[in-house]
């Protein structure tokens, strides 16, 4: 699959990139909001990871506008919160900080059979 990851702090998107790609997977990171919705207008991608806490636009925001252009577009938010209330009507995946690699790959293995 094609991934974009969207995380401010560049330690974090490069670790996933890494992650996905030891898994098959390509992936795109940008840091910030803005730069990911400018990614996603310019090329398709399977799933999107985005950060909560990014500047110019937020991972809410983020997954709003980018459900507007594609309703169906699975988003994973990935969120230093350890609350497991977080919700929003266009989050698909809830992924905490620190990514655990078994929650990863369930949110991967159920985009993947999704596309099927």
């Amino acid at each position: 699959m094609r991934i974009l990851v969207a995380d401010d702090e560049p330690f974090i998107a490069d670790l996933l990139a890494m992650l996905l790609k030891a898994r098959g997977h390509s992936a795109k990171t940008v840091l910030d909001g803005q730069a990911a919705l400018d990614a996603f207008r310019g090329e398709p991608f399977d799933l999107v990871i985005t950060d909560l806490s990014m500047p110019k636009i937020n991972g809410l925001i983020l997954a709003r506008e980018i459900k507007a252009l594609n309703p169906s577009q699975p988003i994973a938010l990935l969120t230093g919160s350890t609350d497991d209330s977080v919700t929003h009507p266009h989050i698909d995946f809830l992924l905490a900080k620190p990514v655990e690699l078994a929650r990863l790959t369930a949110v991967l293995a159920q985009v993947e059979s999704q596309r099927k």
